[in-house]
């Protein structure tokens, strides 16, 4: 967002705080090490009005939120979210709302490309838009054993697209490491 505070701990991006709960269990802290902030009794905050936004908000309320909210720089009416997620989560007590005191906030506005991937990859072929550049049925890119999928090569879409980009990668990864053709 370019704001400052914006990479303060407890300050996450969608993909890193559900990556966290839902793969790598951050909510059996200290069983499993991906720890994240404490959320309970805490007030917790989305920004973005997505899907993605809805998902992240109504898992940091089953992860124990005292109060979530839903940060929208428009109306309810413009939300990209599909209008049956806006009322589920209404329904189990999400607020909409736009400014407020927060302990804890997920990021939800989009994603870009890392601007120095180029420079830092050579031979790894990307848009105008910094996105990588992959083989929509295998997910090679342009550099010998390297895969992308997902946002990094769509730029900004579902949470599905991206697994199954994932899922054409894992296949090719597999003929590739035991094939050792590219």
């Amino acid at each position: 967002m370019g704001i400052p505070g914006e990479h303060l701990n407890g300050v996450y991006s969608a993909n890193e705080f559900l990556t966290r709960i839902n793969l790598m269990h951050a909510y059996e802290f200290p069983k499993y090490d991906a720890p994240i902030v404490d959320f309970r009794g805490k007030n917790v905050a989305v920004i973005g009005g997505g899907n993605t936004a809805l998902d992240s908000i109504r898992s940091a309320l089953r992860l124990g939120a005292g109060k979530a909210f839903v940060l929208y720089r428009r109306s309810e009416a413009e939300m990209p979210a599909r209008k049956e997620e806006v009322k589920h989560a209404q329904q189990e007590g999400i607020e909409f709302q736009y400014e407020i005191p927060l302990s804890v906030a997920v990021i939800v506005i989009g994603t870009s490309a890392n601007p120095i991937v180029q420079s830092t990859t050579p031979g790894l072929n990307t848009n105008k838009r910094n996105y990588i550049q992959a083989d929509a049925a295998t997910q090679r890119t342009s550099r010998k054993g390297v895969f992308a999928g997902g946002d990094i090569v769509t730029g900004s879409a579902t949470v599905i697209l991206a697994m199954g980009a994932g899922r054409r990668a894992a296949k090719s990864i597999n003929d590739y490491l035991t094939s050792g053709e590219w």
